[in-house]
């Protein structure tokens, strides 16, 4: 799974690793679901539609579709938004069901919100908390 990726990437990576702090990550199990599932101790992970968007399937997000705090993490209104969102040559897969049965959102090249199947390749962009006074 991407999550694997991510884990394996990033303790390759020592001193991000010894950085990046635990947190606790919320999906919901499916694009039309009321319900989420808990990763916990996650020190890497993909953004969600929400952190990006201040959606879920283009609906309204709730409270846990958000990676903190219930707030969008990402803006485009900002220039550090934009390079997010639209710095890639690809597009980028991020952690939410979207727009049907076996379809994750993502963000294209130019930072148009999509779905695609979750059996295309695309681009992958991780997200970590990190410590900085360690």
């Amino acid at each position: 799974t991407a999550q694997s990726a991510l884990n394996t990437w990033l303790g390759n990576q020592a001193t991000l690793n010894s950085l990046a702090q635990p947190y606790t990550i919320y999906t919901r199990e499916q694009f039309n679901s009321e319900n989420f599932v808990t990763s916990s101790n996650q020190k890497v992970f993909l953004l969600s539609e929400a952190d990006l968007f201040v959606t879920f399937n283009s609906a309204a997000a709730k409270p846990n579709d958000y990676t903190f705090n219930g707030k969008q993490l990402v803006s485009n209104a900002t220039d550090a938004g934009k390079e997010i969102l639209t710095g890639g040559a690809t597009a980028s897969w991020l952690r939410s069901p979207h727009g049907g049965a076996g379809y994750v959102a993502y963000v294209t090249a130019t930072g148009t919100l999509t779905s695609y199947s979750y059996g295309t390749s695309n681009g992958l962009r991780p997200a970590l908390w990190i410590n900085l006074n360690s």
